[in-house]
């Protein structure tokens, strides 16, 4: 009997912070903005949303909604998130081409 092949999960591979840096860093330069909330969506799939909220205090759903599609989360949502991964967010200089 042959295995069928399990789906892949795009944040699978984020098991360290630096591994959610990259993958962060990689949305942004590929998609821009909106690539940090479908990265964050597949790293906290990949943690697990109901361990994410524990750590959060955020409620699933609420998470869920903040990172879906058409979500728009808050700025504190965003922190929440990245201090639940051992991130947090900074600013640098703009690289001029």
């Amino acid at each position: 009997m042959r295995a069928e092949p399990l789906p892949w999960r795009p944040g699978a591979n984020t098991k360290t912070p630096d591994d959610a840096i990259a993958y962060i860093e990689a949305a942004l330069e590929e998609v821009g903005p909106e690539g940090i909330k479908a990265a964050l969506r597949a790293i906290s799939d990949s943690e697990g949303m109901s361990a994410l909220a524990r750590k959060t205090g955020l409620n699933r759903q609420g998470l869920y909604r903040a990172l879906s599609e058409e979500g728009d989360p808050k700025l504190s949502t965003l922190n929440a998130i990245l201090d639940a991964l051992g991130l947090r967010l900074s600013v640098t200089r703009k690289s001029v081409a």
